[in-house]
């Protein structure tokens, strides 16, 4: 579905920047562009708030999310032991 947006980025004018996402090199436009589309996608940016960076980036690349917590054991030791990189590699395929 596309979705048309204006260049018009929404701007604190107290702080002097962009008030949602801006890159950090100044000269580059791209992520506050993508984030309005994607607030314009969902009816607002108020209804972007509190979503989850997964959720984003499924709706985004149209792929699938796994959330793994890097601190617990048996995480740890696929970390220590190379076995997770090993996984990530071989579901890359």
């Amino acid at each position: 579905m596309p979705v048309f947006v204006d260049t018009l980025i929404p701007y604190d004018s107290n702080i002097k920047q962009i008030a949602y996402g801006s890159c950090s090199e100044p000269s580059e436009f791209w992520v506050p562009l993508m984030e309005k589309a994607y607030a314009k996608l969902h009816g607002s940016y108020e209804a972007l708030n509190g979503g989850s960076l997964a959720e984003g980036m499924v709706d985004l690349t149209g792929g699938v999310s796994v959330k793994y917590d890097l601190l617990q054991p048996e995480m740890k030791q696929a970390l220590d032991s190379g076995q997770l990189w090993k996984d990530m590699r071989k579901w890359n395929q």
